[in-house]
């Protein structure tokens, strides 16, 4: 309950720290599991449409410059030795080479703004054919086909762990959906559609750091080391999670 009719209530711990607290309502429905029945193109049109809303609605936004998020360049994750000291060469020269990539991109009102950045699909529930997104935490200034690329490359990654083979062709798939459902709220050029597989490898890139900040590794699981040596292996290779062909995709879903 609201003491002070604050969307944020600050308590004091006994060591001085101060804890700030927020109430949320539920979101209606439930996550969404990789094998559910729910999983077809009606999902992924739906969440294709809501993240297309996000973007067209983003354009308009003036922030409060006190209260400004990060822009992309200021992620700490984008910096492998910070957290991985003996980080492979071959890593930190992938690194530099995705940083230029990026920073060589056009920047303007239809291609970047203040994106989700993480509309996995543990982020949002589904219900009655709609997507109710939540977990805001890592809003940032970034190119909208970042946000595009995340939820296949978490789907993709989902799937590569339940042993799944055939991700090229589900890639397809989910994006000729997923796409038709941004493309009625929102539209980008073909150039940037393009540049959603460096955006794959951007996520490899900063969730690789994830893991060397967050966990022990020397003492993780079996499967978790194989995930993060199989990240680094498509970090050296310079490859995508999987392959994605934006040209064919883009004709066939019109």
């Amino acid at each position: 309950m609201l003491r002070e009719n604050n969307l944020v209530e600050i308590v004091k711990g006994l060591d001085g720290t101060n804890f700030y607290c927020c109430l949320f309502e539920k979101a209606p429905g439930v996550q969404i599991k990789i094998k559910d029945e729910q999983v077809n193109e009606e999902l992924f049109f739906a969440w294709g449409k809501t993240i297309g809303k996000l973007h067209q609605k983003t354009k308009s936004y003036k922030p409060n410059s006190e209260y400004k998020r990060l822009d992309w360049y200021e992620e700490e994750l984008l910096h492998v030795k910070q957290y991985h000291i003996d980080a492979p060469e071959q890593v930190v020269r992938q690194q530099e080479f995705i940083l230029k990539q990026l920073q060589a991109l056009p920047v303007h009102q239809d291609n970047f703004g203040l994106i989700h950045s993480d509309i996995h699909h543990g982020n949002f529930h589904y219900y009655e054919g709609k997507i109710y997104v939540f977990d805001f935490d890592d809003c940032s200034y970034h190119w909208f086909a970042s946000d595009l690329a995340i939820p296949l490359y978490y789907l993709i990654w989902s799937l590569e762990r339940e042993g799944e083979k055939d991700l090229k062709e589900f890639a397809a798939s989910f994006m000729r959906a997923f796409l038709k459902g941004y493309e009625t709220e929102n539209q980008l050029t073909l150039l940037d559609y393009e540049t959603i597989p460096l955006f794959l490898k951007l996520r490899d890139l900063t969730l690789y750091s994830f893991f060397y900040k967050k966990l022990d590794l020397k003492r993780a699981d079996p499967q978790l080391i194989k995930t993060v040596q199989n990240i680094e292996r498509r970090i050296i290779e310079n490859r995508a999670i999987v392959h994605f062909d934006s040209k064919m995709i883009l004709r066939d879903k019109r």
